[in-house]
């Protein structure tokens, strides 16, 4: 993984899923919104398949048929994320993975993990979820302004995880989170996003590892 850290030409501008007025199309492209540099390790690489096997062992017996390849993130000075949630249509989901079966699926889990700290700002924001107390560790969480949300400070070496979907598989809100401006220096992190396929359980099935 280190080699895609440091090579430049591994680097692009992220993109984000972009959908029409009227919804009968759908492309991905770059939005002022969204502004950080990505880098994807392919599937055959031997960080990603550590990586994934670490994933499916975190979520024991709830489905993951496919997790999607790490995806490197890098954010520096300016750069930051707006809120949002990492769901997707349901019915525009095949547009995200074409080699994924054609059948209803949607991100479950979301595992954020910090690769680099050498930044000040860039904090992970999560303005519906109950701020912490005041004797959090204060290196790690904070609250904002307003004393409400979350906000959890880049650590090298931490991760958040959190459930995307209801148990009934609708979406659930609470998790609408944004990547707060990096005000100086460097912030790198990595997502990996596991699938649900809602014709099978989303606890309790037997969890296929393609």
């Amino acid at each position: 993984m280190t080699n895609y850290l440091n090579r430049k030409n591994e680097w692009e501008p992220s993109i984000v899923f972009h959908e029409t007025e009227k919804g009968d199309n759908v492309s991905f492209g770059i939005d002022k919104d969204r502004r950080s540099s990505s880098a994807f390790i392919p599937e055959g690489d031997r960080v990603a398949k550590c990586l994934l096997r670490r994933m499916r062992s975190l979520l024991g017996n709830a489905q993951h048929e496919n997790i999607e390849y790490p995806q490197l993130i890098k954010y520096t000075g300016g750069e930051h994320f707006r809120p949002h949630l990492d769901t997707i249509d349901g019915e525009k989901a095949y547009k995200f993975h074409p080699d994924y079966p054609k059948r209803p699926w949607n991100r479950l889990m979301t595992a954020l993990v910090y690769l680099g700290d050498n930044c000040t700002g860039g904090e992970t924001y999560f303005p519906r979820v109950t701020g912490v107390g005041a004797g959090a560790d204060g290196t790690k969480f904070s609250r904002a302004a307003n004393r409400s949300g979350l906000i959890v400070k880049p650590k090298k070496g931490n991760a958040v995880v959190w459930k995307n979907l209801l148990n009934d598989g609708s979406t659930d809100d609470r998790l609408m989170h944004a990547g707060l401006a990096v005000k100086s220096g460097e912030k790198l992190a990595m997502n990996l996003f596991t699938s649900y396929y809602f014709d099978s359980p989303m606890v309790g099935a037997k969890a296929n590892s393609t």
